[in-house]
């Protein structure tokens, strides 16, 4: 399992009572660099900039 979804998972184990998604503080200014964008049926992309990733293995 990767780090970002062991994250998640260990997360919500230690919330069972569930979390609202409104609560996690993500500012939408922040947030809208990692939204999927796209139309049904087309291309899909997020805007973030791609500076920003660091690849731990060759694609």
């Amino acid at each position: 399992m990767g780090p970002l979804p062991k994250a998640v998972f260990l997360f919500y184990l230690r919330h069972p009572e569930g979390v609202k998604f409104s609560y996690l503080q993500i500012n939408d200014s922040i947030a809208k660099n990692y939204y999927v964008n796209g139309l049904q049926g087309g291309k899909k992309g997020i805007d973030l900039d791609r500076s920003l990733v660091q690849w731990e293995c060759k694609l």
